[in-house]
């Protein structure tokens, strides 16, 4: 549960801070005109809602739902990223559209995950605790972002939420195999 919740707590941190300074990127450094920035903002939303058609049918050939998690933080990662490597306007459509879809995967499996597997009687500890955390880190991105931003440029805060979540999806990788390597000792 702590690293669905940190990767939920992340996600939000990288995707809001992405998404405040997306309008300044779009004009400053893809030269473009608010007509993409709307696009851009659409195809976020039409990216979640392909992969939340897309994550029934995975999690039905996926054992540890998880996974599912960090995929979704690994595919928000690389599509910010991407958009800041390559400032090219279609390259900005295909990235907001993977981001999209890397949220669908990341926020919609957290969820079920943790409904599914917290007791009863915790479950309203837990998703405060988890709603609090999206929260703190919405709100801490929000207020340095374009301060960072002003100091380092945008294509650098951008690159520093990708960094930030494919770390976090290395270390989700790792854990995640610990408990996969526990069920094949036992299993021997």
């Amino acid at each position: 549960m702590s690293f669905v919740i940190l990767s939920i707590a992340a996600g939000t941190f990288a995707i809001s801070a992405f998404g405040s300074l997306i309008s300044v990127f779009v004009r400053d450094v893809l030269h473009s005109t608010s007509y993409l920035f709307g696009a851009l903002g659409s195809l976020i939303g039409a990216g979640m809602l392909m992969g939340g058609i897309a994550v029934t049918p995975l999690a039905r050939r996926v054992k540890e739902k998880a996974h599912l998690v960090n995929a979704g933080i690994l595919a928000c990662g690389i599509s910010i990223g991407t958009i800041a490597f390559i400032p090219n306007p279609l390259v900005a459509v295909l990235g907001c559209l993977g981001l999209g879809l890397g949220a669908a995967l990341l926020i919609i499996p957290a969820m079920a995950l943790m409904q599914g597997q917290v007791p009863a009687e915790m479950r309203g500890r837990v998703s405060s605790s988890a709603m609090s955390m999206i929260s703190i880190s919405q709100g801490i991105a929000l207020l340095f972002a374009g301060n960072l931003a002003l100091r380092f440029g945008i294509v650098a805060v951008f690159y520093g939420s990708a960094a930030l979540l494919l770390l976090i999806s290395i270390v989700g990788t790792i854990r995640l195999r610990k408990p996969l390597e526990a069920q094949r000792a036992q299993a021997a």
